[in-house]
């Protein structure tokens, strides 16, 4: 049974806000499944936990980046760009996190997470289209929109599963705004 953090992160995407707490809790549950076991097929092919090393293999670089503009309101942690094949860190996010954590565990946990995002574009297929919630289009079609946050709740726990850590990413984003100046 998922805890009302995690629930919290549909709050943060417009159409997934429309979802009931049973559909929620279902899409939570199917998604995070779909996270570890993902995890679990990334590393019995790899034999590794180590994103640095799986990027590499990948042929996805990895850049840091400064982006000086600490928000109280909104973190971002990293990006995925896929057509260049590179994940861009957010290294003062990092610093920040690593108050509260160690900052080799911030950053593959980052790291793995983006990983993820990866692997739906090369591989899978992003698990948000996987669930769709209905929305009412001009009064007269019904069309189903994607659950965005079913792609960030399957990459919660691909990265924690495959960093073998309880740590999430709710953990991470409390620690970020528990130490901004």
């Amino acid at each position: 049974m998922p805890m009302n953090e995690d629930l919290e992160r549909f709050d943060q995407y417009p159409y997934s806000k429309l979802l009931d707490q049973q559909k929620r809790e279902l899409v939570f549950a199917e998604a995070k499944n779909i996270g570890e076991n993902n995890a679990s097929r990334i590393y019995n092919e790899f034999g590794s936990r180590d994103p640095f090393y799986i990027a590499h293999q990948e042929q996805v670089s990895i850049t840091f980046d400064v982006h000086d503009d600490v928000n109280a309101d909104y973190v971002k942690f990293a990006e995925y760009h896929a057509k260049k094949k590179n994940i861009v860190l957010n290294e003062k996010s990092i610093e920040i996190i690593a108050k509260s954590y160690d900052k080799g565990v911030v950053e593959n946990l980052i790291l793995t997470h983006e990983l993820f995002h990866h692997f739906e574009v090369s591989r899978w297929g992003l698990t948000s289209k996987k669930f769709k919630v209905p929305v009412v289009y001009f009064g007269l079609f019904r069309i189903g929109r994607p659950v965005l946050a079913a792609s960030e709740i399957a990459a919660d726990a691909f990265a924690q599963t495959l960093n073998n850590t309880a740590i999430s990413a709710a953990n991470l984003e409390n620690a970020y705004f528990s130490n901004i100046d």
